[in-house]
């Protein structure tokens, strides 16, 4: 997975401006949506470390 960095633009609509915070298993960014000027804030799953445990965890649900 690639970290977003400022200035990135994600789906040809987000504009990065900052990260907010990141954990073991996602990270936050802070972004404008460029299409209609908003503020938005975008979380990014499944960092390279923490793979695994996202493949387990999706598993574990849809078994229920």
């Amino acid at each position: 997975m690639q970290v977003y960095t400022q200035g990135m633009l994600i789906a040809q609509r987000y504009l990065i401006t900052r990260l907010l915070g990141s954990g073991g298993m996602s990270a936050v960014y802070a972004a404008n949506d460029i299409t209609n000027g908003m503020p938005v804030a975008l979380k990014q799953n499944g960092l390279p470390r923490q793979r695994a445990a996202w493949l387990k965890a999706a598993r574990q649900l849809a078994n229920l």
